[in-house]
């Protein structure tokens, strides 16, 4: 049994075959779907699988600076609705308003929608006026953001820092609502000399949750490095 790890043979193909064509060979895993990336990495096959079956919800959990409320009928998005009896508030514009009286918060985003064949959410006060609207609000206090970033001042550094983390939890909901969630997995491919049969052995650092292919990708490529290192010294 051989394998190309050592051989460093041309990155584009692995015994004369293509990342795809190894991949529609391997069929890691009948939960994920067929691979969206599939590229070779120092000899070790790399994949993306976008997940088959639904990933858990990235508002439910605890790690999250910011919280999510928002007003749609159709749908319960984000992590509280409002009731419309918020007081004060006669539109959707008031609502910011009275997050800073209610509670306490420091830092407030507007959510938009797009709804037109899927939905779209994102940070903004932009939106289509058929399409879309302001859909609500996610925001943060100043106890929450020195609770989780282990400081005692909120400094204008730090404000930027939790307003871009804001963003970034928006970004992952929003993926998440549309099944954009990725894992990776990067296996070393053998050949039986013999019989020609390919055996496929998978890294046990594959890894899953993110929300953005190219995270994906980044990691499976240092996975791929770490380990192609690892055979090459055994």
């Amino acid at each position: 049994m051989t394998t190309q790890v050592q051989e460093k043979q041309a990155e584009d193909t692995l015994f004369g075959l293509t990342a795809k064509e190894l991949a529609n060979l391997h069929n890691w895993n009948p939960h994920y779907s067929t691979p969206s990336e599939a590229w070779i990495k120092n000899g070790l096959l790399c994949e993306t699988f976008l997940y088959c079956t639904e990933y858990d919800n990235p508002r439910e959990n605890d790690f999250n600076l910011g919280t999510m409320i928002c007003g749609n009928r159709s749908c319960d998005y984000g992590d509280e609705q409002l009731t419309g009896e918020e007081e004060g508030c006669e539109s959707m514009q008031d609502v910011e308003g009275w997050l800073i009286r209610e509670r306490d918060a420091v830092i407030c985003l507007p959510l938009a929608m797009y709804q037109h064949s899927g939905t779209s959410i994102y940070v903004g006060s932009s939106y289509d006026r058929w399409d879309g609207g302001l859909l609500g609000y996610i925001y943060t206090t100043r106890a929450r953001i020195c609770e989780m970033y282990g400081v005692k001042k909120v400094t204008k550094a730090i404000r930027e820092r939790a307003e871009a983390e804001l963003e970034t939890e928006v970004s992952n909901y929003n993926a998440w609502i549309n099944g954009m969630v990725y894992e990776y997995q990067v296996t070393l491919v053998s050949k039986c000399g013999e019989c020609g049969d390919f055996e496929f052995e998978e890294s046990d650092c594959g890894g899953g949750g993110y929300f953005d292919v190219d995270d994906a990708i980044e990691e499976a490529n240092a996975e791929a490095e770490r380990w192609a290192a690892k055979v090459i010294e055994d």
